[in-house]
């Protein structure tokens, strides 16, 4: 039986020499012995690079003799002349470098030009006018936002129209000499919007400016480790990585992780039944008097994005609301309060200009809080069709980790990697492989249900474990 597990280690530059291969020899059978006496490579890399190139182009899967072969098909023609890869590499090198220096200045304008702009109103008397300013500039916000993600993703496009708007808008409260601040005011609000939607998922926890924009709390790894931690209670002590692989939806990888840390932090005992199945016992966890259902399979819970408003804190928005009322009501923009403070015998320029300020944000900040929460909706809607997609390959993986035949459009090579996949190409047919998941197996996935902390007392590995208990476990481990 020829079986091999998908490295992610695989070099790029083997892929590439079978692919330089494969396009010489289109539409004809091809097996990894005849390229590998071709191209020098081993047979076991020739094997795997084949395997991923079929699985990536959809190749058509057939038998020469008792070996395998695969069929791949002329691309269609697309009508456009393709460049070559120098000139590829050239234009991302350049694009990436002009990105990353667009990124710097949209930093710089962040940080520098609400300052210019705020000195220079104050210097010609608008200050009236912030309030104008930043409640555009939450309008702007939504409108860049939105026309990117749902119409076209080019700047060059959308800047534009949005700078000749925000001049006619201005036109009536600005006198000439100031136009040219309204550009930067509007260049601003969207480089800010831009690199907000690129790299909020990077940004920490705890960051003040993420909060403040999208009112939502990041996932940060403290938060994960405890919800291992209150599964662990929850299944009296009892866990495997495929356990956290099913109530979360994580890959391997992250689950062993976190399963990692949790043995670290609570020294948690390994055992192996007899099937070669790993199991891990915490001990101090499994005597936890308040325990949590449960919860079902990520793949049953997470069938539908969350909603806009999910999560929302409604007593941040409530002080939101009344601090908007403050900012309209007491607010130094407003005629009756300015009469108000013209029969107390106080002037205007008595008000501290920071006041004035505060005022404004807190009426813009409602507005900033809704648009970009729905903005941020249309983002995770988009990220929820590929997770979904992959807690669908994960519950297929799951449900058959002893294997079974797929298509080749089943999973994608990536996919493969992460469930711990291995292939027997001696059982292909036609159009599809057989594909198995000892990974899932090997770290738990078939838990029987008397594995309790009754059966950890009689049949856990000790910290010291006698020679014969050694020689059992080495038996088992030999078995997956």
């Amino acid at each position: 039986m020829q079986i091999f597990k998908l490295s992610a280690e695989l070099s790029s530059e083997a892929i590439g020499i079978v692919a330089s291969e494969v396009e010489k020899r289109l539409e004809v059978p091809l097996r990894a012995a005849d390229i590998a006496a071709t191209t020098g490579l081993p047979l076991e890399t020739t094997r795997e690079a084949l395997v991923s190139l079929a699985l990536r182009n959809r190749a058509t899967i057939t038998e020469i003799g008792a070996d395998t072969a695969y069929i791949f098909k002329k691309a269609t023609p697309s009508g456009r002349r393709r460049l070559g890869p120098k000139v590829r590499v050239a234009l991302s090198y350049v694009a990436d470098l002009f990105t990353s220096q667009l990124s710097y200045l949209i930093g710089l304008g962040i940080l520098i030009g609400p300052a210019f702009v705020g000195a220079r109103m104050v210097e010609l008397g608008l200050e009236g006018d912030l309030f104008y300013l930043i409640g555009g500039g939450t309008l702007c916000f939504a409108a860049v936002a939105l026309i990117l993600k749902l119409v076209v993703r080019s700047i060059s496009v959308v800047l534009p129209p949005l700078v000749l708007a925000g001049i006619a808008l201005g036109w009536e409260r600005w006198t000439a000499e100031d136009l040219y601040w309204i550009p930067l005011a509007v260049l601003v609000a969207i480089g800010l919007q831009i690199e907000v939607l690129r790299n909020y998922r990077k940004l920490r926890p705890q960051d003040p400016v993420a909060l403040f924009l999208w009112g939502r709390a990041f996932t940060s790894p403290v938060s994960e480790l405890k919800r291992v931690v209150d599964l662990i209670r929850a299944q009296n002590g009892v866990i495997t990585t495929a356990d956290l692989v099913r109530v979360f939806g994580w890959s391997l990888d992250h689950a062993s992780e976190q399963l990692s840390e949790v043995i670290a932090e609570y020294g948690g005992d390994v055992a192996v039944d007899e099937d070669g199945h790993l199991h891990v016992w915490f001990e101090e966890l499994s005597r936890a008097e308040e325990k949590a259902e449960v919860p079902e399979a990520a793949w049953a819970r997470e069938t539908s994005p969350p909603g806009p408003f999910e999560g929302l804190d409604l007593r941040w928005v409530s002080a939101a609301s009344v601090a908007c009322w403050l900012g309209i009501v007491a607010s130094p923009f407003n005629p009756a309060y300015i009469n108000f403070v013209a029969d107390l015998d106080f002037t205007l320029s008595g008000i501290p200009f920071i006041l004035r300020f505060i005022f404004a944000g807190f009426c813009a900040f409602p507005l900033m809080l809704y648009f970009g929460r729905i903005v941020l909706n249309l983002i995770e809607r988009d990220d929820f069709k590929k997770r979904r997609r992959f807690l669908e390959q994960l519950e297929y993986a799951t449900k058959h980790a002893s294997g079974s035949f797929v298509g080749l459009d089943k999973f994608t090579n990536q996919e493969l990697v992460e469930f711990g996949a291995e292939i027997d190409h001696e059982k292909g047919v036609q159009g599809s492989i057989w594909v198995s998941f000892p990974e899932l197996t090997r770290r738990g996935g078939l838990r029987p249900p008397q594995m309790n902390a009754a059966w950890f007392e009689q049949n856990q590995v000790l910290e010291n474990p006698t020679e014969e208990r050694q020689t059992e476990v080495a038996e088992a481990h030999a078995r997956t």
